[in-house]
């Protein structure tokens, strides 16, 4: 919580960023970590003033909550040694592109829920598990790489994004018409939804598929 540290220098030797050690120093734009660090404690750098983070590669742990709120965050490159990916790790982060490393495993719950400005995700060769929820919210969310060998979705994922368009899954769907359902204004698509969800009948029902058949319409 030092309000007005603007920038760290880290030493060589030291191994790990403790918990909390750099939780709501929100002032901090600048660090550099050395090669040396190994591990990033969970809140450890939760609520910063950070923009870009580049962590160096001898990094394998990256705790819980440890860049949670770094909400003018935009360019984070993640150690391509990473093993450990905690739940809720990057919450509500301004940044746009993110490339997963091959050696983690497990994406955690919600690990990078309300990033807004998320557009795109590379996730590499290795990665078997994406935790639940965990790009929930990413409303910008437009291109997900990923390979073969994630095998394990969670809950909810993408909720709200791209989760039901996903190559082998299955598309459940139902089309609504609301051009009965007059507004004196422009409304967006997710304002249409809302709004025919609660004005809309049997008659605006259109067409509906499951698994990809279409059933109805």
């Amino acid at each position: 919580g030092c309000t007005s540290l603007t920038t760290v220098n880290v030493p060589d030797g030291v191994e790990i960023i403790g918990p909390l050690t750099f939780c709501n120093c929100a002032s901090l734009e600048s660090i550099e970590l050395p090669e040396t660090v190994t591990a990033l404690g969970s809140n450890s750098f939760s609520a910063t003033g950070l923009k870009t983070l580049i962590l160096p590669d001898g990094i394998t742990s990256i705790g819980e909550y440890a860049l949670l709120g770094n909400t003018q965050l935009t360019t984070l490159k993640l150690p391509a040694n990473l093993k450990t990916l905690g739940n809720n790790v990057l919450n509500d982060s301004a940044v746009t592109e993110l490339t997963i490393p091959g050696g983690v495993q497990r994406v955690g719950t919600l690990a990078f829920a309300k990033c807004s400005q998320l557009e795109r995700v590379r996730i590499e060769p290795g990665v078997v598990q994406l935790g639940p929820s965990c790009f929930s919210k990413c409303a910008a969310l437009k291109r997900v790489e990923m390979p073969a060998s994630v095998t394990q979705i969670g809950g909810g994922a993408f909720f709200g994004n791209v989760g039901s368009f996903l190559d082998g899954y299955e598309f459940d769907a139902v089309v609504l018409d609301d051009a009965s359902l007059d507004h004196p204004q422009e409304l967006s698509v997710r304002a249409r939804l809302e709004r025919a969800a609660y004005l809309a009948d049997d008659r605006n029902l259109t067409a509906k598929f499951v698994a990809g058949q279409k059933i109805l319409g």
